[in-house]
C-alpha cells in the first residue's frame, strides 16, 4: 500500500504527544505531519486560512489532537482527547464538549480520561473517585450519530494513590503532555481503535466502521459501565442540578400562571417577576414560531447558580460538557441525530445575576433587550451569531450553549438556541 500524507495537529503543549500517537500507531507507516493548531486558526485573524471541515469539528472547543488527511483537504478523520482531571462532581465532564463536537460532525473521537483517581484533602485524607457518566454518555452519542465515540481509562494504580498524580501512571519519559505508556491493554486498544479509523479511512469503507466487533464490544463495555443511578436527573449520585418538567408547565411559568418553586425545587431562585416579562410571555405564546419545541411533551434543564465573574472564571468547561451529556443520555432519540425529532427540550438556565453581565460581555454583539419585539428579532441575535464571524470569537462554553440548548434562559432575559433556528 502507498504511503498516504497525514497531519496531526496538537493545540496544546508540545508536540511531544503528537509523536507518541504516530510512534505507537499505524500512522508511523505514511507521512505524517505534526502541527500545532494555533488559538488564531481557530478564532482569531488567521482563521479563514484553517480548512472549513477542520473548524467544523472546532465547533465548540479544541480537541488535544485532531488527526486529518492531508491528500484529502484536510479533512478530518479523528479526533483525541487526553485529561487527567479527577471525577469530582461534575468535573469528569471537564473536557467533554470537545468530544461532542467531533461526534456532532460525523467525525470519530476518542476520550482518554481519568476513570478512577484518588483526590488528597485539606486534611491530608485520601478519596478515591471514580467516573461515570462520560461512559454513556459517549455511547449514546455514538448510537445517535452512528460514528464511535470511545472512551478509554486512563492506566491507573489504587496502590499508587500517593504518586503524585493520584494513583494515575504517567510516563516519566514524555510528562509534558502527560502519556500513560503505549503497553498498558487499555492503551493498547486505543491504538487498536486508531487503527481501525485509519484503515476505513484508507479503504474509504466509513460505513463499515461502526459495525466492527471491537467497536460495537467497547460501547457495550461503555453502557455497562454506567449504572442508570448515574445519569439520574435531579438526584445525587446523578445529575444533581438537572430537572426534568412538563413542557406545559414551563408555559405556564414564563407566562407567570404557575411559579418556579411549585414545578421544581431546582427552579426556585427564577421567577417569571425576575425573567423579561415581554421576552418570557412572548416566548410562550410562540406556538407557530417555536413548534418543534412546543410539541415536545417535557423538558430538561440544567441550571447553575455559579459566579461567572468570581475569579474571571465564566461559565468553564464542567458546565459545557455537562449540558453535551444531558443532551445525549437525555434528549436525543437513539439512531436520529436530527434536532426536530428531539425527543426532549435542552435548557441551559444561569441562575446568578452576574450572568448578565457576562453575557453583555462575551456575546460580542449589543442587544437592547427593551426594545425586543418578537420572537423574531430573538431569533435573529442567534442567527447574527452563526452568519458572520461572531461564532468563531465567541467564548467556547457560549458557542457550546448556543449550538446544543434549545434555549438559554438568564436571570432576566432568554436567547434562542442553534437548534430553534
Amino acid at each position: 500500500m502507498p504511503k498516504r500524507n497525514f497531519k496531526v495537529y496538537y493545540t496544546e503543549y508540545t508536540p511531544d504527544g503528537a509523536e507518541y500517537l504516530v510512534r505507537n500507531s499505524d500512522l508511523k507507516n505514511h507521512n505524517v505531519a505534526l502541527l500545532r493548531l494555533t488559538s488564531s486558526q481557530v478564532s482569531g485573524s488567521t482563521v479563514t486560512s484553517t480548512s472549513p471541515k477542520l473548524l467544523q469539528v472546532l465547533a465548540l472547543d479544541k480537541p488535544d489532537y485532531i488527526i486529518t488527511d492531508a491528500d484529502q483537504n484536510g479533512e478530518p478523520i479523528l479526533t483525541i482527547e487526553f485529561t487527567t482531571q479527577a471525577p469530582v462532581g461534575q468535573n469528569e465532564m471537564q473536557r467533554y464538549a470537545r468530544a461532542a463536537a467531533s461526534v456532532i460532525n460525523e467525525v470519530p473521537g476518542a476520550f482518554v480520561f481519568a476513570a478512577d483517581k484518588y483526590i488528597r484533602h485539606s486534611d491530608a485524607s485520601w478519596h478515591h473517585r471514580t467516573a461515570h457518566k462520560v461512559y454513556l454518555a459517549s455511547a449514546k452519542a455514538s448510537q445517535i450519530y452512528n460514528t464511535p465515540m470511545l472512551t478509554f481509562d486512563w492506566p491507573f494504580d489504587e496502590d499508587e494513590y500517593q504518586n503524585g498524580n493520584g494513583g494515575l501512571l504517567i510516563n516519566a519519559e514524555t510528562n509534558t503532555p502527560p502519556d500513560p505508556s503505549a503497553t498498558y491493554p487499555e492503551m493498547q486498544d486505543f491504538f487498536k481503535y486508531i487503527n481501525l479509523v485509519l484503515k476505513h479511512h484508507i479503504n474509504d469503507t466509513r460505513s463499515q466502521l461502526m459495525p466492527e466487533g471491537f467497536i460495537r464490544d467497547r460501547i457495550q463495555l461503555m453502557e455497562k459501565k454506567c449504572p442508570l443511578k448515574y445519569v439520574r436527573i435531579g438526584k445525587s449520585p446523578g445529575f444533581n442540578s438537572v430537572a426534568k418538567i412538563k413542557t406545559a408547565e414551563l408555559a405556564e411559568m414564563l407566562l407567570g400562571k404557575k411559579g418556579p418553586n411549585e414545578v421544581t425545587p431546582l427552579l426556585a431562585n427564577v421567577t417569571a417577576q425576575i425573567l423579561n416579562p415581554k421576552l418570557s410571555k412572548s416566548l410562550a405564546e410562540a406556538r407557530l414560531e417555536l413548534r418543534n419545541f412546543w410539541m415536545r411533551d417535557e423538558t430538561v434543564i440544567v441550571a447553575t447558580e455559579a459566579d461567572p465573574l468570581a475569579n474571571n472564571r465564566g461559565y468553564g468547561d464542567p458546565f459545557s460538557g455537562t449540558l453535551a451529556a444531558v443532551d445525549f443520555i437525555h434528549c436525543h432519540q437513539i439512531d436520529c441525530h436530527l434536532l426536530i425529532n428531539r425527543k426532549r427540550n435542552l435548557i441551559m438556565l444561569f441562575n446568578h445575576p452576574n450572568a448578565e453581565v457576562y453575557y453583555e460581555t462575551n456575546l460580542s454583539i449589543p442587544t437592547d433587550y427593551e426594545h425586543l419585539k418578537s420572537i423574531e428579532d430573538m431569533k435573529h441575535i442567534t442567527t447574527t451569531i452563526f452568519t458572520s464571524h461572531i461564532a468563531f470569537q465567541l467564548n467556547k462554553s457560549i458557542k457550546t450553549f448556543f449550538n446544543l440548548a434549545d434555549l438559554i434562559i438568564l436571570p432576566k432575559n432568554i436567547y434562542i438556541g442553534r437548534p430553534q433556528i
